[in-house]
């Protein structure tokens, strides 16, 4: 958890250390005993970065690292935004154009909904990587990642 403590500040901290030294932490967020939840700096990216949510765990050969990501809260929003659109859209669309092709609007929203997930699963990959390169742990992949120091 010290290694993972010196890597992650507060928003405040690694905005204002980007502007004093041009170096930005890797993640901001909270650690709190043996749980943490923590987002990856954003740098230059449009979509939402993921939310990581992980707990240690001590073990006889070191410590686990149990991590889980999720989208943040614009992530979240945006997407029930997306699914609201089409289904309103559909709504208003069925009594003029029949159920078949009213249905058909909702393929651009659920399009757009597929492609924040896929980008959101690569985003939390790149999140463990960095935690793996930071904590010089290694991982496996069960139901939710797993690092072990």
């Amino acid at each position: 958890m010290r290694r993972l403590a010196w890597r992650t500040g507060t928003t405040a901290e690694a905005s204002f250390g980007a502007l004093v030294d041009g170096e930005q932490l890797p993640f901001t967020g909270k650690l709190k005993g043996t749980r943490f939840k923590i987002y990856p700096v954003q740098r230059g990216r449009i979509m939402p970065m993921p939310c990581i949510v992980g707990s240690v765990v001590g073990s006889d050969s070191g410590s686990l690292i149990y991590l889980r990501g999720r989208p943040n809260t614009s992530g979240f929003l945006s997407g029930l935004a997306w699914l609201g659109l089409g289904v309103f859209v559909v709504l208003k669309a069925l009594p003029v154009q029949g159920p078949l092709i009213a249905s058909l609007f909702l393929l651009f929203p659920l399009a757009v909904l597929a492609a924040a997930s896929l980008l959101l699963r690569r985003e939390c990959s790149m999140a463990y990587d960095i935690l793996q390169a930071d904590l010089g742990a290694s991982w496996e992949r069960h139901g939710s990642s797993r690092l072990s120091e």
